[in-house]
Order: C-alpha cells, then structure tokens, then sequence
C-alpha cells in the first residue's frame, strides 16, 4: 500500500513549477472576495484548504462557453473544422470531495453512449489532485451522500495539511506519475499517518435523508411544497449556474458573412424559455413546474435513471439564493421528516 508522503509548503512554488513544465495546472485563487479555479499563473494568492471556488470543477469539464466547430464557405463549398477541447495534459490542484464526486455523477451523462468527445478527452488528460476537507459551514452536507471529505475517492492522488507539511498520498497510475516527478521535494515518508488521524471534521452532516426520497415522481408530483417553493423563487437560475452537477446546455450556430461556428453554452431548467417548443407551446409555464423539475430531477429522476442521487452536498445552492431556498430542507420535506 501506497504510504502518505510530506512535501514542505515552502517548496510549494518549485512544485507548480515542476508541475507547469509539462502540464496546464489550475488551482484555486484567491480573487476579491472569491476563491475561483484559474490556471497558473495567476493573478491572486492560491488557496488550498477548505474552502469551495464559486463556480465548481464541472467548468474545467463542461465550459460554460465551448466552440464545437468552425465553418467556412469558399465558392458555395462548406469547411468546417472542429475545435479540439484540450491540447495539453492537465493537472487541478486542491479540489474537494463534493467536486470530484460531481465528475462521477457527470460521467453517467457523457461517458454513456453516445460518448461526449470533448468532455471524455478533458477527463482522459486530466490529473485530479484532492485536498483533505475538514467541511467548509454548516451548508455542507456531503457526509449524507456517502462523500467522505478527508479522503474522497475519484482523486488521482490527494493532500492534507500538517502543520508546515503537506501530506501526499498517490492513488491512481496518474497519482503515482505526479509524485514520482516530485520526488526532489518529499523531504521524508508519512508513514501510517492518514488525514482521519491529524484532522478533524468541523461541519460533518449526516442526517440528510436523501435515501428515503420517494424515487416515484407520482408520490411527489403534487405536494404542497411545490407552491410554497414558487412563491419564493425569482427564478433567477443562480442555482443551476453554480451547482456542480446540473448539465443542461444550449447548441447553437452563429454566422457572419461566410464564416460562422457551432457553439454549446450552460442553459437552466429554472430559464422560462427552457422547455419553450418552436410552436410556443412550453409544458413548465410557470415557477412551480420548474421548481418541481429542478428537485425531482436530481432526487428522483436522476437515481431512477443512473443509479445515483444527482446532488454531492455542496451547499452552494444554499449559499447564494437570494431567498434562502434550501435543498436540504426540502429534501426532509419531500422524505416526509423534520431537519
């Protein structure tokens, strides 16, 4: 077994210089009052700790923004040449467990067939560095989710703060290859130690009852909550554009002159055009339809289809609606309890 390995946190500068040598390396910065995942170098201080970048790890994966292909047209003949997603191999430095078990979740999406070719080559050439959560407030509640933030699994290799040391642990051949380039900077082996025994768990929320959420949409269909919820929601969509595990995109082409692309951008079920057809008709006209589509979509939906809940306890979406909806509360609503 793979023992825990310390590096110095003063060494950490040689390391992302080691690091960039070879590979893009992202990492979150500290911006403002925002902690954002940016390719080095960048302008901020780097953070790596227990704390969760505004806009999640699905960005690197899903762009918020991706050219699909370009077009030309040369005496009535159309060219078109798609856009490669990724060039260099990748390196995402102090992720979190709620993040990573996002890409879990969206593999289920763009790894079944038909293959999502952007998002499998950005997993394929991308190294995933985990750092030890020791739960950032009380909006946290990945515990529920069976998410265990000092040792989250899907990582290619992880970190934990000791002191003036970090500790490295490689998991993966991807893990293993990171490490071995770093070997001038392991200053001694960690022996046993494990982030369980050096750290401890300041926000640990387990009493989340996500399992005992009805997977029958007509037991959840018409509950009351649903009005409640509408009268509250501005639909602003804030939650979907921060939630690490919503997915839905818009394509759509743009041409000026002889030339034009073929883009796909993030889109929201909370959007009042989202389910809008072509004849006008839209099956969800008002907030309560797509409130209901919202919740049931990752606690109903989603395990019927791809086995799992579509949520990872995040809490962003608690954080920052601006009429303090919360998934957590109703998710006790919709199991029928009292958190």
């Amino acid at each position: 077994m793979t023992q825990w390995q310390c590096i110095d946190k003063s060494d950490l500068q040689a390391v992302l210089s080691v690091l960039q040598e070879k590979r893009d390396v992202f990492a979150p910065v500290e911006q403002g009052n925002d902690l954002r995942l940016r390719m080095l170098p960048a302008e901020g201080q780097i953070f790596l700790g227990s704390r969760k970048p505004l806009l999640p790890l699905k960005m690197l994966f899903l762009p918020e923004v991706e050219d699909l292909f370009s077009i030309s047209i040369k005496n009535t003949s159309p060219h078109i040449s798609p856009v490669e997603p990724i060039t260099k191999e990748r390196v995402v430095l102090g992720v979190l467990g709620c993040d990573i078990a996002t890409l879990e979740i969206l593999d289920r999406v763009f790894l079944e067939e038909p293959v999502d070719e952007s998002y499998r080559k950005r997993r394929e050439q991308t190294t995933l560095i985990a750092m030890a959560c020791t739960g950032e407030g009380s909006e946290c509640f990945c515990t529920s989710l069976g998410i265990d933030p000092l040792q989250p699994n899907g990582a290619d290799a992880v970190l934990a703060e000791e002191g003036e040391t970090y500790l490295l642990k490689p998991l993966t051949k991807k893990g293993k290859h990171i490490a071995e380039e770093l070997q001038a900077f392991i200053k001694e082996a960690a022996g046993s130690r494990r982030p369980k025994e050096i750290l401890s768990l300041k926000y640990s929320r387990g009493d989340v009852p996500v399992d005992r959420v009805s997977q029958e949409p007509g037991k959840l269909w018409d509950l009351p909550v649903w009005d409640d919820l509408s009268a509250l929601c501005l639909g602003c969509g804030v939650c979907t554009v921060l939630c690490p595990t919503c997915h839905c995109f818009d394509v759509e082409d743009e041409r000026r002159g002889s030339s034009g692309k073929r883009f796909r951008a993030w889109d929201s079920c909370m959007s009042a055009c989202f389910t809008r057809m072509a004849s006008g008709e839209n099956p969800r006209p008002t907030t309560r339809e797509r409130v209901r589509q919202r919740f049931l979509h990752k606690l109903c939906y989603f395990p019927r289809e791809k086995g799992m809940v579509g949520c990872v306890g995040c809490g962003r979406c608690i954080v920052h609606c601006p009429v303090s909806i919360r998934i957590d509360e109703v998710i006790d609503e919709l199991a029928g309890g009292d958190i």
